[in-house]
């Protein structure tokens, strides 16, 4: 279905304790020169005075508020309020540049049949204070449109090796959300790259060439954390098992590349598993990447792994090396 001509953008964003950097991401959305959109904040339980930030800005938030229970929860919240053709997110440490939504409902109403519209994003560091540059200092996207390198393609197979797009530069459609579901609840983590995959299946994705927006580098981050479950993991296996290795245009997964990429990701978390001390899990997840690649490297950790003494010494050696890993129950 077409797009109307001026299409209304439903934004959205979850909090949680993010009083310090909310307002300026809420500012970055006000700064947008496409002004049919509306601004949809969900408060994920803040203990900080996030709340008192967001209604500073008035009738130009509408503001909904839940018992923390995590962004894929919130974001499905504000998506049964929103009113809009099209659905942004972003994050609430995050920020737009100028021009950015208005480039992307550009390009959506002159490609109609699109199931997501990505673009590139700066990536946003502190100085050695802690500060941030300001959004002004980054440069503008182009004014001239998207550059010629702006590819749309079916990309399934492609999605399961490699998590390209950003969350904070998404443009949907409301119907492709509609028939592809919601965010999954069950993911704390990832719960994007789920919904990115699960539309893939249906809908060719749209990725310009264009810096949009800033991904804030932030040391409190929820991805900083060792989570209970290897959730990138889980979702690449639940794809699988759920749509296969084919796409619909016929393209399939190469099959070396898959085994690498999970053996890749079962490793990765155990690498996390033995900084975080959970000995158990690490074990674990040793055996799932072994079993999708064998590898004498992994197979002697694995060994060293399940004797105490000898995983307290990797523990250790982590943790001088990188620094201790907080774990979350989930």
């Amino acid at each position: 279905m077409p797009l109307t001509d001026t299409p209304l953008v439903s934004v959205i964003m979850p909090c949680f304790n993010d009083a310090a950097f909310i307002g300026e991401a809420i500012q970055s959305i006000l700064a947008q020169d496409y002004r049919n959109r509306e601004i949809i904040v969900v408060d994920d339980g803040s203990t900080d005075n996030s709340i008192d930030v967001i209604r500073s800005f008035g009738s130009d938030v509408i503001l909904l508020t839940q018992e923390n229970a995590g962004s894929a929860i919130a974001r499905n919240f504000a998506l049964q309020q929103a009113s809009g053709e099209l659905i942004a997110f972003l994050d609430s440490d995050d920020a737009w540049l100028p021009g950015k939504l208005r480039t992307q409902v550009n390009f959506l109403k002159t490609n109609p049949g699109i199931g997501a519209c990505f673009t590139a994003f700066h990536h946003w560091w502190p100085d050695g204070d802690g500060l941030y540059p300001d959004v002004a200092s980054f440069p503008l996207p182009e004014k001239e449109g998207p550059k010629k390198n702006a590819t749309i393609e079916w990309c399934y197979p492609d999605l399961l090796l490699k998590f390209p797009f950003w969350t904070g530069t998404a443009l949907i459609p409301r119907t492709v959300i509609e028939k592809a579901g919601p965010f999954n609840p069950e993911l704390r983590v990832g719960q994007d790259y789920d919904l990115w995959i699960r539309i893939a299946t249906k809908y060719k994705i749209a990725f310009l060439d264009l810096k949009t927006a800033l991904y804030r580098k932030n040391p409190t981050s929820n991805t900083k954390w060792f989570h209970k479950k290897n959730y990138r993991a889980l979702i690449v296996e639940n794809a699988l098992e759920r749509f296969g290795k084919t796409g619909a245009d016929g393209k399939t997964i190469n099959e070396e590349a898959l085994a690498l990429k999970l053996s890749s990701l079962w490793q990765s978390y155990a690498r996390g598993a033995i900084q975080a001390g959970e000995r158990g899990i690490a074990v674990m997840a040793l055996d799932k990447a072994i079993s999708y690649r064998k590898n004498a490297k992994l197979f002697a950790v694995n060994m060293g792994c399940r004797i105490p003494v000898i995983f307290r010494l990797f523990h250790a050696y982590l943790k001088h090396k990188i620094g201790a890993l907080p774990v979350r129950n989930y």
